[in-house]
């Protein structure tokens, strides 16, 4: 980003919300984070959540039709046989990736760059290096990509206002054809009202906006324990996101991927003094908060009395069996209530056939992915419903096999994102026969 907009960030100390903070003193057009903030809102988490979910849900199986040449678009339902690809993180990243940035931006920006994903991911595999201010001489290729990366978002910006028809504008009131959402429209009329903000600089904040969406959905893990859905429904009715939402065990594999592999830093200003025990973060100061330290707290979280360490994965963490008082996602020397007993609990209970359900009750402050407080991340829902999708869609389509027994988790960049695989996982994927075949 150009310092000269870097500035204008450094000088608001305004707040995210609509009234300045108590002190403030800048003007109106110098509070790019309440901009930003309210923007974020309306696209994330307001009218524009249910259209970029349905615009990703409808995208997703496209890209992964399209993924390695289109091998798996070629190969039919019919066929038994397997297709072998070199890495399961890659193959989630991209199609995960391609989809979601095609909700927001429109499919023309990596129709126009067919090279804007490769880059986005060297960016990413530099970012260890960008958070340690490794400098340009030392570690050029991150660098380079970041560079090419802002030309094809500005290149875009140009051709986007050429093409751009308000008629077109798609009936949910957000998608269109050349900013592809209306949080994407949005944005640039809000952010050129801000001092310094001209395309250089909005291509500077799209860039990160787009290494945020692409980050916590790269998460999903293969699990084949939620196929008891109906296979003879529609495909995409079965990706409602009511639908996913109301699969306990779908649920509780998306909090314990979260919990087992959530551990970006969280960097946030004290707005006000903030009293901590013992000491004091004055109003101002900078503060630091380590999910993935909360995250493997052994006493906090339940482990069955040790058969399922925090270091490990297990779907049903987060699931709450109405006969088993010791079930749930807290240890039960933590609790203050047991799972079991409150009535607002058990009205979610299938009493007939007491079927376990997903819960979060009691985690508050301790299961930390997305933050908290005015902070906390906008893209969360979006993230979420986008996880379900993605994860139910690959378990109902696919049989996916790793080709290895473990993975090792990358230790150079925690706290950097989510977690991710420290060598390459190769895989094989055949589609599954329907029922109707």
């Amino acid at each position: 980003m150009p310092e000269r907009t870097i500035k204008v960030y450094k000088a608001d100390n305004s707040g995210l919300g609509s009234k300045p903070l108590q002190g403030s003193n800048v003007e109106p057009d110098s509070r790019p984070f309440h901009v930003t903030h309210k923007d974020l809102t309306y696209g994330l988490t307001g009218p524009g959540l249910g259209p970029n979910v349905r615009r990703y849900i409808g995208g997703y199986a496209k890209h992964v039709q399209l993924y390695g040449d289109g091998r798996l678009c070629k190969t039919s339902p019919h066929s038994s046989g397997w297709i072998e690809f070199p890495d399961l993180f890659h193959f989630t990243q991209h199609t995960v990736g391609c989809a979601i940035i095609s909700a927001h931006f429109g499919s023309d920006l990596l129709r126009i760059h067919s090279g804007f994903m490769d880059d986005l991911w060297a960016v990413d595999a530099g970012f260890p290096w960008f958070a340690r201010c490794v400098p340009r001489f030392l570690r050029p290729g991150p660098y380079r990509a970041r560079d090419r990366l802002i030309s094809n978002l500005m290149d875009w910006y140009a051709y986007a206002r050429d093409r751009f028809d308000g008629s077109a504008i798609d009936e949910d009131g957000d998608g269109d054809p050349a900013w592809g959402s209306g949080l994407s429209r949005r944005r640039q009329k809000t952010l050129r009202e801000i001092r310094e903000h001209d395309d250089r600089a909005i291509a500077s904040l799209d860039l990160g906006h787009s290494w945020g969406l692409t980050k916590t959905l790269g998460t999903n893990r293969i699990h084949n324990k939620p196929n008891d859905s109906q296979p003879d429904k529609n495909i995409l009715d079965l990706l409602d996101p009511k639908v996913l939402q109301s699969n306990s065990l779908l649920c509780s594999i998306y909090a314990e991927t979260l919990r087992l592999h959530g551990t970006s830093h969280l960097i946030f200003r004290a707005s006000a003094d903030a009293h901590l025990g013992r000491w004091l973060l004055p109003r101002g100061s900078i503060g630091l908060i380590s999910p993935g330290v909360l995250h493997q707290d052994a006493k906090f979280w339940n482990t069955c009395d040790g058969q399922h360490p925090i270091s490990e994965f297990w779907s049903d963490r987060f699931l709450v069996y109405p006969n088993d008082p010791n079930s749930g996602p807290v240890s039960p020397v933590y609790r203050d209530i047991s799972y079991s007993s409150p009535k607002k609990r058990q009205d979610n209970v299938d009493n007939d056939n007491n079927q376990p359900y997903f819960t979060m009750d009691g985690t508050e402050g301790a299961w930390y992915p997305y933050g908290g407080g005015e902070g906390i991340c906008l893209g969360r829902f979006l993230a979420k419903n986008s996880i379900l999708a993605t994860l139910a869609y690959l378990v109902l389509e696919f049989d996916i096999e790793p080709q290895v027994e473990s993975m090792v988790v990358n230790s150079w960049r925690f706290g950097l994102s989510v977690n991710q695989p420290r060598y390459t996982t190769p895989f094989k994927i055949r589609r599954r026969p329907s029922d109707k075949e």
